[in-house]
């Protein structure tokens, strides 16, 4: 700095000492409202008083070409007003010079100044991004910090900011609103440089900080209830509640004034609920979703043998520093009391009494401010009596699905069932589910099996008391299997078998039948009957797709004490039948027999989804296409002009019911 002021005052001294006007100097560019420019310059030294006039220059580029803008004859005017200039579009660069003496000589150029170029950017982020540029580069020592000024409203400037850079960041606080821009920059002198105004339609979207979620705990009336820190942000005007389901977190509710929320449609008594809060501003923002907790949801097993009820719960995610879990218990109505204190999950509280009535409750220790009671978990303990019977009435295959009923005492005894399946024809029975007891004593359970063996499957029942202990056991009862062969006779053979637990009657059974998914007949047999040939040869066999389907049905007898009817079903089965083509190798249009004048083909299980019938001459000509099944081809060409006596090749497509493709490709000779 020091080195460019004494080169300034060299300068000055050597136009002095020669005599000459000196150099001026360009300190200040403003940009108006409308784009146009007032250059602000200091005036020349003019020791012989022989100025001429000073000269102003401009370009949009700094590298030129420069236009003669102004010509000012008096040496005293120090500013200019550059019309139509358009500055508040681009950059406009500008230096001067003085024309002095007799002859006319020209002084150095000044320094050349770009106007202050203001550039607005909105990212959408709740701020402004500001950026411009210098007057000249390197920055000029009698220039100071650029000043910042926002209008908002439109109708005043403020300076709201200092910066010696050439960008800056604006934080947007209101919610959507028009806000202005410039830039000031101060020269010693005491002229001030300016640059456009720029404006855009700026938002706050910044949301607030997170809340902190400090407890989420159950009720004793199942509904979870949470509190949490208020966010720290000032503008907060209510909180939203989120709940974690369907694998998606779903705002449920929203409060107002308060930093507590109980859910009125919460489960937590069933099952353990994640939650988090949201702060809301005024603006609509929403902040990032606090810390997720969850509740603790206790479930028990109660071992009625052993006098024990066995407790469990979940290590409630979003809790990080758990210290202890409080155990507190109330028995027959009266206050809770401290049982233990674990940093287990689980825990086995022993029963001293053959009955009574006893609740739980899980309350979690921690150090992260963070406060938890579980569900409350109540339970009767009461020595029932021992059940005697169980009776599986049938296994049924019903909509694809084995449905199997049975019947069992409806008393205290009975806790439950588990269900046996064996799929190795007996080998073993491996347990497929657990059926808690009803109060009719009727069961039914759908099996969720859906890769079927060739060959009947097997279950039986298992009466769980309520220790927990298979104390009876059902026979044993299969589903109804049913198989089928194609044969190329065209016939269809059926072979069933099953068993029951329940004796057959002496009703007969009954075999069903679809043809292309439409039913046929409901064929009574003999109840000893366990094979059928279906012989296909009937028109509504021949003519349809070769698509056949069966299903058995058993009659059933449950026997005393309950004397009741029923039937079994064997799943549907679908057999395919081929088709069955011919096509003669030649043919005469003027044959006397009708059958020979037409060239087309014949046979059975025809009935198809797509079918193509195309004939070629010797040169790959298409003389005949047809898609009808029906029609065949006379021997003419497409304009019904005879075809030469030749031999022709065919191709035959058919896509069958069962999407199967059949092609059949082969040669036929037209006689004339």
């Amino acid at each position: 700095m020091k080195q460019r002021i004494f080169f300034y005052i060299l300068i000055f001294f050597q136009y002095f000492l020669n005599g000459q006007v000196s150099v001026p100097e360009l300190r200040c560019l403003e940009v108006l409202s409308n784009g146009d420019v007032t250059i602000t310059w200091l005036a020349s030294n003019d020791p012989n008083g022989d100025f001429v006039a000073y000269e102003i220059f401009s370009s949009n580029n700094v590298n030129g070409p420069y236009s003669l803008i102004a010509t000012i004859n008096n040496i005293a005017v120090t500013s200019y007003t550059h019309l139509s200039a358009q500055a508040n579009l681009h950059k406009v660069y500008y230096y001067l010079r003085a024309k002095f003496g007799s002859p006319i000589t020209n002084t150095s150029n000044s320094d050349t100044l770009s106007t202050i170029y203001l550039v607005l950017t909105d990212p959408l982020n709740g701020t402004a991004l500001l950026s411009w540029n210098e007057l000249h580069i390197p920055r000029l020592i009698t220039s100071s910090d650029f000043e910042i000024y926002r209008k908002y409203p439109l109708g005043s400037w403020t300076l709201i900011d200092l910066e010696t850079n050439t960008n800056y960041v604006d934080t947007i606080y209101h919610c959507s609103d028009t806000i202005a821009y410039k830039i000031l920059q101060k020269d010693i002198s005491g002229c001030i440089s300016t640059s456009n105004f720029d404006n855009a339609l700026l938002r706050n979207i910044m949301p607030p900080q997170s809340p902190w979620l400090d407890s989420v705990t159950v009720l004793p009336n199942g509904h979870a209830a949470m509190g949490w820190q208020a966010s720290n942000s000032n503008d907060v005007i209510a909180y939203i509640i989120y709940k974690y389901e369907s694998g998606f977190w779903t705002p449920i509710d929203t409060v107002y004034g308060s930093t507590y929320f109980e859910n009125s449609n919460s489960t937590a008594s069933d099952v353990a609920e994640q939650y988090r809060v949201a702060a809301l501003d005024s603006c609509g923002n929403t902040s990032p979703l606090s810390n997720a907790i969850e509740t603790i949801n206790v479930t028990g097993n109660l071992s009625i043998c052993d006098n024990i009820f066995y407790l469990s719960w979940n290590h409630p995610a979003g809790v990080l520093y758990f210290d202890n879990y409080r155990i507190l218990l109330s028995k027959n109505s009266n206050p809770f009391v401290q049982l233990d204190i674990t940093t287990k999950d689980t825990f086995n509280l022993y029963l001293d009494e053959n009955q009574g009535n006893w609740c739980i409750v899980i309350q979690s220790i921690t150090d992260d401010s963070i406060t938890q009671s579980s569900n409350l978990l109540c339970f009767n303990f009461q020595k029932p009596s021992l059940p005697d019977y169980v009776k599986l009435r049938k296994v049924d295959f019903i909509n694809n699905h084995i449905e199997i009923t049975w019947k069992a005492p409806s008393h205290a005894s009975v806790q439950g069932f588990q269900i046996y399946r064996s799929t190795d024809s007996l080998v073993s029975f491996k347990k497929i589910v657990d059926i808690q007891k009803n109060i009719s004593g009727d069961y039914f359970y759908i099996d969720p099996l859906t890769n079927f063996p060739p060959y009947p499957i097997f279950y039986k029942i298992a009466t769980i008391d309520s220790c927990g202990n298979a104390v009876f056991q059902s026979d044993t009862a299969s589903t109804l299997y049913l198989k089928g062969v194609v044969n190329f006779d065209i016939t269809n053979t059926l072979f069933w078998q099953g068993k029951m637990s329940s004796s057959v009657t002496d009703s007969q059974q009954i075999l069903h039948k679809k043809i292309d998914n439409i039913s046929i007949w409901d064929l009574p047999l003999p109840d000893n009957q366990r094979v059928f040939i279906d012989d296909l040869s009937t028109n509504d066999d021949i003519e349809s797709s070769g698509h056949f389907s069966y299903q058995v049905e058993w009659p059933v007898y449950l026997e005393p004490p309950f004397d009741d009817y029923d039937t079994i079903h064997s799943l549907w089965i679908d057999l395919y039948q081929p088709p069955r083509i011919y096509l003669p190798t030649g043919f005469t249009p003027s044959s006397e027999i009708l059958e020979n004048q037409i060239f087309k083909p014949n046979g059975i299980f025809l009935k198809s989804k797509d079918y193509s019938f195309t004939i070629f001459d010797r040169n790959g000509r298409i003389v005949f296409e047809t898609n009808n099944l029906n029609e065949g081809w006379n021997g003419n060409s497409f304009d019904n002009n005879p075809e030469p006596e030749q031999l022709y090749v065919y191709l035959l497509k058919i896509t069958l019911i069962n999407g199967n493709a059949y092609e059949k490709r082969g040669i036929v000779t037209l006689y004339r």
